[in-house]
C-alpha cells in the first residue's frame, strides 16, 4: 500500500474524531507489513488539524532530475545500438551529462551490462600438433626446443607488439577485416632491416640476460656452501657460547648457560622458549596446569539456555481433559529448530552451547512438548487462514477476511461466556453429548478383528462442573443413535430431576442436526414442559456452539472414561461397559432404568419449527 493511501486512512481517522493511537492500533492489525510509524501518524495527525487536509508532500526546494529523461534513454540506447563498444565518455561529451548519470541509465532503464572478452591458451589436440610438425618439416625449417603446450612463443617484449600499439592508438575500426587490412599494410610499409635489427637487439639481450643470472647463480652457490660450513661449526661450539639471561628473586638478571640450565632443570626447549619470549615481552606468567576451566562458562552458558527456552510461549494441550503441568510449543518447531534460532539471537560467541548441551537443559529441566498437527480444526478457521494467507497484505479482500476470521472466534466465545456466567439458584444448567462409538467385543484376538463388531452407545448428561454425570446406555441391537434416542434419554433424565424453585433450564450441547438441533427435541421439551408437574420452570434456553468450538463440559468426563478403557485390553460384554462406567457416577441402562420413547409422533400436536 502506498503513503498517499495511507494518508487518506489517516484523514478519515481523523474526521471520525479518532485519536492517533487508535489510528495506529488499526493500521498495524490490518498492514503488519507496511504500516507507518507512530511519529509518521502523529506529524500527518497535527497536519490535519491545524486545517491542511491535502495528502501530497510539500513542494521542496533543489534541482530537479533532469538526465534520467525518456529523451536521454532513447538517445543513449541508440547510440550503444550503433556502436557497442562506445564509451561512456563518448556518450557523456555527446549528451552533455555526466558519467555518472549515463552508467545509472544503462544499469537501471536499459539492464545492460559490459562484457569482456579474454582470450585464454589451450591444449591442442594431437592432429593439430601434428599437423605444424609435418609442415616445418617439409620447409625444412630447425626446431627449437620449448615448453610444452604453450601455443604463444613470443615474449611480452617482443618488439613488433610495441610499435603495433602505437600505430593502433586512437584508431577505431568497425570489423574485423579493417584490423587486419590496417596491420597487414603496416607491417608491409617495413623494410628488411626494421626486423633484422629488431631480432639483433633480442639476442644481444637475451645473451646479456644469461651471463648476469649465470654469475649470479654462481655467486649464490658459493654464498649457500659458506653459510653452511659456518653453521656446521657453530653447531659443534661449547655449550658456554649460547647463554640466556635469568632473574633471581628481585635482583638483576645474571646470564647462564641455557644447555645446562636445561640439562639441570629438565624443561623442554620449547616451554623455556615461551617463558623467555614473554619475560621479554613483559607478559604475567601464569600456572594454567590442572584447575576447573570450563564449568564456570557452562554455568553461564545454561543460565542463557534456561531464560531462553522460559521466554518460549508455550500453550496446554487443546486434546487434554485435564490441566496438565506439561506445556506444549507450535508443531513445526522441533528442538534442533530451537537450538538455531537460540544461536541466532545470541550475539555474544561467549554463550553460544552445542546441540548437546542444550537438548539436555530442555530435556531435563523443562516438561515442553511439541503440539501433534491438529485433527479437528475448525473448516471455517481453516478455510479463512488459507485465504488470508493467499492474499497480499494491505488488501481489501484480506482484510475483509480477517474481519470475518475475528467475528467467528468472537461467535465461538460468547458460548463459552455464556457457559461460564454465574447464574442464581432459580437457574438449572445441563450438558449432555453422545460419546465416541465403543465396539463390542474389545479383544487383541486377530480373527476377531476381521469379524463384524457390536456397537455400544452412552450418551452423558451432566452440570457444567461436570461433577455429578449420569451415563445413559444402549446397544445397537436395542435402538440408534439419532434424535428419538437422544431425546428419550433427555426426557427420562429431566423426569428423574428435582426442579422445583426453578425457573429457567439452560441446556448445552453441539449442533448436531441429526441428534440434537432439531424439532424432535423441541417437542419433546414443550411435551415435558406440558406433562410434568413443574409449573416454575418459565423458560428454557437452548445454546448451541460455534461448529468447530464445541468443547463441553461433557468432554471432560468422557476423558475419563477413555483413561480406563485405554487399559481394559479385552471388553466381551455389555456389562463390562456397565462396570468401568459406575466407576465414574450413576449409569442408566435401557429397557431397565429408561424406556425408548415414539418422540417423533409429537408432531401432530406441536407445530415444527422452520
Amino acid at each position: 500500500m502506498e503513503k498517499k493511501e495511507f494518508r487518506v486512512l489517516m484523514k478519515h481517522y481523523i474526521l471520525m474524531k479518532k485519536s492517533a493511537a487508535d489510528t495506529k492500533k488499526w493500521l498495524d492489525e490490518c498492514y503488519p507489513d507496511s504500516a507507518p510509524g507512530e511519529a509518521t501518524i502523529r506529524m500527518w495527525f497535527a497536519k490535519f488539524r491545524t486545517g491542511h487536509m491535502s495528502t501530497e508532500d510539500d513542494e521542496r526546494s533543489g534541482r530537479p532530475k533532469e538526465a534520467d529523461t525518456d529523451e536521454n534513454v532513447k538517445k543513449i540506447h541508440k547510440i550503444i545500438l550503433n556502436d557497442r563498444k562506445v564509451k561512456l565518455l563518448e556518450i557523456a561529451d555527446t549528451l552533455k551529462i555526466s558519467k555518472e548519470h549515463v552508467g545509472h541509465i544503462i544499469h537501471e532503464y536499459l539492464d545492460m551490462r559490459k562484457l569482456c572478452a579474454k582470450w585464454v591458451p589451450r591444449e591442442l589436440t594431437i592432429d593439430q600438433k601434428q599437423q605444424p610438425m609435418l609442415k616445418l618439416n617439409e620447409l625444412g625449417f630447425e626446431l627449437l626446443p620449448h615448453p610444452p603446450y604453450s601455443p604463444d612463443l613470443a615474449p611480452s617484449d617482443f618488439f613488433l607488439f610495441s610499435d603495433l600499439k602505437r600505430m593502433l592508438v586512437g584508431k577505431k575500426f568497425k570489423s574485423n577485416e579493417e584490423v587486419i587490412a590496417e596491420t597487414e599494410a603496416y607491417f608491409e610499409a617495413k623494410n628488411k632491416s626494421y626486423y633484422k635489427n629488431g631480432f639483433k637487439k633480442m639476442e644481444d639481450r637475451y645473451n646479456l640476460r644469461w651471463k648476469l643470472i649465470g654469475n649470479a647463480g654462481a655467486r649464490k652457490k658459493q654464498a649457500t656452501g659458506k653459510r653452511r660450513k659456518e653453521e656446521k661449526q657453530k653447531r659443534y661450539l661449547s655449550p658456554a657460547g649460547t647463554k640466556t639471561k635469568w632473574k633471581i628473586g628481585n635482583k638483576t638478571r645474571i646470564p647462564v648457560c641455557k644447555n645446562n640450565f636445561i640439562a639441570i632443570t629438565k624443561v623442554g626447549r620449547t616451554r623455556l622458549a615461551n617463558i623467555v619470549s614473554k619475560i621479554h615481552a613483559g607478559d604475567p606468567i601464569e600456572d594454567r596446569r590442572g584447575g576447573d576451566r570450563k564449568s564456570g562458562h557452562s554455568i553461564d552458558k545454561k543460565n542463557k539456555v534456561r531464560d531462553f527456552i522460559s521466554n518460549l510461549k508455550a500453550s496446554e494441550s487443546h486434546y487434554g481433559r485435564k490441566k496438565s503441568r506439561r506445556l506444549y510449543l507450535n508443531c513445526k518447531l522441533n528442538i534442533k529448530k530451537l537450538h538455531q534460532i537460540y544461536c541466532d539471537q545470541i550475539k555474544d560467541d561467549l554463550y553460544r552451547v552445542s546441540f548437546a548441551m542444550f537438548r539436555r537443559v530442555f530435556v531435563n529441566e523443562f516438561n515442553i512438548g511439541f503440539k501433534s498437527p491438529s485433527s479437528d480444526v475448525c473448516s471455517t478457521c481453516a478455510l479463512l487462514d488459507q485465504k488470508i494467507k493467499t492474499l497480499p497484505s494491505g488488501s481489501m479482500e484480506r482484510i475483509n477476511f480477517m474481519t470475518q476470521k475475528r467475528i467467528h472466534k468472537l461467535r465461538a466465545n460468547a458460548f463459552y461466556a455464556y457457559m461460564k456466567e454465574k447464574t442464581d439458584e432459580s437457574v438449572c444448567s445441563l450438558c449432555f453429548d453422545l460419546q465416541q462409538i465403543q465396539q463390542l467385543p474389545k479383544t487383541n484376538i486377530q480373527d476377531a478383528y476381521y469379524l463384524r463388531q457390536l456397537n455400544f452407545y452412552s450418551l452423558c448428561i451432566t452440570s457444567l462442573d461436570g461433577k455429578t454425570p449420569t451415563f445413559y446406555t444402549w446397544s445397537e441391537e436395542q435402538a440408534g443413535k439419532g434424535s428419538t434416542e437422544i431425546s428419550s434419554a433427555l426426557h427420562s433424565h429431566l423426569r428423574t430431576m428435582n426442579l422445583k424453585g426453578i425457573k429457567t433450564l439452560r441446556l448445552f450441547f453441539d449442533g448436531c442436526v441429526a441428534q440434537n438441533k432439531n424439532n424432535i427435541n423441541l417437542q419433546m421439551l414443550l411435551h415435558f414442559l406440558y406433562s410434568s408437574n413443574n409449573a416454575d420452570i418459565q423458560e428454557i434456553q437452548l445454546y448451541f456452539p460455534v461448529r468447530g468450538h464445541s468443547f463441553l463440559p461433557a468432554d471432560r468426563v468422557f476423558g475419563r472414561v477413555e483413561k480406563i478403557l485405554r487399559k481394559s485390553v479385552t471388553i466381551i460384554s455389555k456389562e463390562q461397559h456397565y462396570e468401568i462406567y459406575k466407576n465414574i457416577e450413576a449409569v442408566k441402562v435401557m429397557g431397565v432404568d429408561w424406556e425408548l420413547l415414539n418422540t417423533k409422533s409429537l408432531n401432530r400436536f406441536f407445530k415444527n419449527l422452520s
